[in-house]
């Protein structure tokens, strides 16, 4: 399935948010931006939601993880 096709599934949306787990620097973002930006872009406003880059994918203390996990999600979730 497209992208396009998945979207425009929500006809009352107007944001498209990439969230992802691993920091900013790790993940898929820097590859699906760009494509990401060029199909969605006349529509809808493209936004991601990412960890601070960081050298460690993860920071391996499980309160930092917890607290860095419910930032992501209120961020993603941020303005519904």
């Amino acid at each position: 399935m497209l992208v396009t096709d998945a979207v425009s599934r929500y006809s009352g949306a107007h944001d498209v948010v990439w969230l992802q787990e691993e920091p900013e620097n790790m993940g898929a973002w820097t590859f699906v931006h760009g494509r990401l930006h060029r199909l969605l872009r006349d529509d809808y406003t493209l936004r991601h939601v990412s960890r601070a880059e960081s050298a460690s994918p993860a920071t391996g203390i499980q309160t930092v993880h917890q607290r860095e996990q419910a930032d992501l999600l209120t961020r993603a979730f941020e303005g519904l």
